[in-house]
């Protein structure tokens, strides 16, 4: 029997598609997503860590322990740096960054016997693009997150990497 999957970001877009793909391959698939009008079976915020964790449980409950988990919760805005507010800046880093790195952290802390993590980068965290000034550094942060997980936790059974979509 496989482990689970957990797909944040999971009810729309590129979650969607992993969430479909997953199933597609036998996986047992939870999605957590903010939209709760539109999640499949888990609603949670992914900056809430208190209620994250609380989902992540719930998943071990009704799945078992995890063996992969796929962040694709985000959220971008387009706007010229000099148009971008700090509390935007906050809001798309806690998002994106902070959420992935929550996302793992629960994911770690509930794993099977080896977890695949994949973190949805973006191109834009690689190059910079004019008006995303936050997403780009959010999407920057992620990748490093990624390589960092990578070396900490790769000797354990873990495999961490990061896709870059682009348009």
């Amino acid at each position: 029997m496989k482990h689970s999957a957990v797909v944040t970001g999971g009810a729309s877009g590129i979650g969607l598609a992993v969430t479909e793909r997953l199933l597609d391959d036998g996986w047992p698939v939870a999605v957590l997503d903010a939209d709760a009008e539109n999640a499949i079976f888990v609603p949670a915020d992914v900056t809430d860590e208190e209620q994250l964790a609380e989902a992540f449980d719930e998943v071990v409950d009704r799945l078992g322990l995890i063996g992969g988990l796929v962040n694709s919760a985000g959220i971008a805005r387009d706007l010229p740096a000099d148009e971008t507010s700090a509390e935007l800046f906050r809001q798309i880093l806690d998002v994106n960054l902070v959420g992935s790195f929550l996302a793992a952290r629960c994911a770690l802390e509930r794993m099977g016997a080896s977890l695949s993590i994949v973190n949805i980068a973006s191109v834009s965290g690689l190059r910079a693009n004019r008006g995303r000034v936050a997403y780009g550094a959010s999407k920057a942060g992620v990748k490093m997150m990624s390589e960092v997980l990578a070396l900490e936790f790769g000797g354990r059974g873990v495999r961490v990497n990061c896709v870059a979509p682009g348009p």
